[in-house]
């Protein structure tokens, strides 16, 4: 990358954090950076992982086929947030597919540059070990909810998730702002499309939430997250 002003836009990042400005430019100038189109597959399930990514703008949905041949959403990687980190650490392939929701713009390291950058620069090691955990923790949380929790927890959870990744306050309450669907939820959820749109439609009558076809409107935060911890 060669103009300070892309770079700008990187610097506060959890990727960087406690990190020195000169340190954080140097690892920058070794990042190349791409544009994020609409459904553009930026990674393949499968394939060899030879680059790790940085999102600037935009959002990145990450899938995953699994050995039923469903496909199921891992996790949706917003601005600043790092795509592909340990897959391509340990040059294995991508566990998972990733494609733009939303377009906008990336940086990437090469899998050579990157290991090289994280033996010149320990924190920087520490800071993608530390994102890694905090990933997987919410993964872990997930599966939990999958096995112990009903659905309508499981979807207000999922949810107050979300809003935590992309949540804009607007009239009438907080928009998630990005397209997602009710399949999309379902998939999130763990739960069939079925189940969803009836939690959901019941929702929208009780005024807890607007479900329109690529949009939700959380209208009552506070009532979400009391089904969320389970004290509705």
């Amino acid at each position: 990358m060669h103009h300070d002003t892309q770079m700008t836009q990187y610097l506060d990042t959890e990727l960087f954090k406690g990190m020195n400005q000169s340190s954080v430019r140097d690892i920058l100038k070794h990042a190349q950076s791409m544009k994020l189109n609409q459904k553009e597959m930026v990674f393949r399930q499968g394939h060899q992982a030879r680059k790790t990514y940085l999102v600037g703008h935009g959002r990145l949905k990450l899938t995953q086929v699994n050995s039923l041949g469903e496909e199921i959403i891992l996790h949706y990687v917003g601005s600043l947030e790092l795509a592909a980190a340990m897959s391509c650490i340990t040059g294995r392939e991508y566990p998972a597919s990733a494609e733009v929701i939303q377009g906008g713009d990336a940086i990437y390291w090469e899998r050579n540059d990157l290991t090289q950058l994280m033996l010149e620069y320990p924190k920087l090691t520490l800071n993608i070990l530390e994102i890694v955990q905090n990933r997987f923790g919410d993964v872990q949380s997930r599966y939990m909810d999958l096995s112990t929790k009903r659905v309508e927890q499981r979807l207000a959870r999922t949810l107050v998730r979300l809003l935590d990744r992309g949540g804009k306050k607007v009239d009438g309450g907080i928009l998630i702002d990005f397209p997602i669907t009710r399949q999309d939820l379902a998939e999130h959820t763990g739960t069939t499309l079925f189940s969803a749109s009836r939690v959901l439609s019941e929702w929208e009558k009780r005024n807890l939430v607007i479900s329109t076809r690529k949009k939700i409107l959380i209208k009552d935060l506070h009532g979400l997250v009391l089904i969320a911890e389970d004290l509705s």
